[in-house]
């Protein structure tokens, strides 16, 4: 009811077991069309990390923006995923144990992907050695607003030249809406998506 009313799923800070597992990826295949999905902090997340990125790159084409916080997830199938998916515009991978090989992954998704706005890496072994590769990505880029890597271990300087390309990228958006708005909205779904589901079970 909750993702009905607000266009938002959230299962997130729970235990998956053989019930819980099946449930979600049967959502997550055959009924999800929330904008926003957050499947954060989920203990046993190995069970269903292939199968709900396989959802992804061949469904939920309404998604917009997806959370997967504290998961530790298979880099190369969500990547996989992320070049299929025709619309998502803001992902989530904060504490998902991400090294310099994944950050370098996801630089090659960079490249191609013409739609993602934000990605946030947040919190994750990542040095200057990936983050190299993300700006390079950046050079060819000029979608991505905002690329959060807080919390890693990236230098100051490093961090500086990625946020002078997005500085870059941000001069030339063109959207309807106000870069601050948009971004501001991506996340805001997820509040919403909280307070209606407490509200509903009272």
């Amino acid at each position: 009811k909750a993702a009905q009313a607000t266009q938002c799923f959230v299962f997130s800070h729970r235990r998956l077991d053989c019930v819980a597992s099946s449930a979600l990826i049967n959502y997550l295949q055959e009924e999800c069309e929330a904008r926003f999905a957050d499947l954060s902090f989920l203990k046993k997340w190995y069970k269903v990390d292939a199968e709900a990125a396989m959802a992804l790159q061949q469904g939920l084409r309404k998604l917009r923006s997806l959370s997967l916080d504290g998961n530790v997830v298979d880099t190369e199938l969500w990547c996989q995923a992320l070049q299929a998916h025709p619309g998502l515009q803001h992902l989530s991978l904060q504490k998902t144990h991400l090294d310099d090989m994944d950050a370098t992954r996801l630089a090659e998704v960079l490249r191609s992907q013409s739609l993602l706005f934000s990605l946030d890496l947040s919190s994750n072994e990542i040095s200057d050695l990936g983050a190299s590769a993300l700006l390079k990505a950046l050079e060819e880029n000029f979608v991505l607003l905002e690329l959060c890597l807080e919390g890693t271990d990236t230098s100051e300087e490093m961090r500086n030249s990625v946020n002078l390309l997005l500085e870059r990228n941000r001069c030339k958006y063109h959207g309807r809406r106000p870069i601050s708005e948009l971004l501001r909205s991506l996340r805001r779904a997820q509040a919403e998506a909280v307070t209606c589901q407490v509200q509903m079970s009272q």
